[in-house]
């Protein structure tokens, strides 16, 4: 595999992609939330702290089928652009909000109180929820990894002789 030098960089590339849209997604909801203003910022960095580590195990496994094939596919190819990784963040942010759509409409007794919903002020909301984590974790991943999807390992020159 030519590729096994970059494995280091992927897989850490892809962890601290995965924290920081486990970061995004709790600032986004604890800024969302209703009862924001019965937090201290001591507390709400606690929520945010703790949110972040809990949704980025949770998205580390959630993302990791699709998140190797698409990493095996960008680093064949070499594809760098920083446009590239976050339209595949913003792709799957609108999936994971279609698929908690599709679970929320399918969940017993739930398709009546989902459409009852203001979607219209909500649907925004849910589709920030999603897409932001998705834009940030392309992003890191860009900036640690993706810049140099596909390259070749330097090789040093070798120094002279020292006396």
């Amino acid at each position: 595999m030519k590729l096994a030098h970059r494995i280091p960089a992927v897989v850490g590339g892809y962890l601290a992609a995965c924290g920081a849209a486990g970061c995004t997604l709790a600032i986004v909801g604890v800024l969302a939330s209703q009862s924001q203003r019965h937090y201290s910022i001591g507390g709400m960095l606690l929520l945010v702290v703790f949110g972040g580590v809990f949704f980025a195990m949770a998205i580390a496994g959630a993302a990791l089928l699709p998140g190797v094939v698409i990493i095996v596919m960008a680093e064949r190819n070499a594809l760098c652009s920083v446009w590239f990784y976050l339209g595949i963040g913003a792709l799957a942010g609108v999936l994971a909000y279609g698929i908690y759509v599709l679970l929320t409409v399918l969940a017993p007794g739930q398709v009546e109180t989902f459409f009852a919903v203001d979607l219209g002020r909500m649907s925004g909301a849910l589709a920030a929820m999603f897409s932001l984590p998705a834009l940030a974790g392309g992003f890191v991943y860009w900036r640690l990894a993706g810049r140099v999807a596909g390259s070749k390992p330097r090789i040093r020159p070798p120094r002279g002789d020292l006396i």
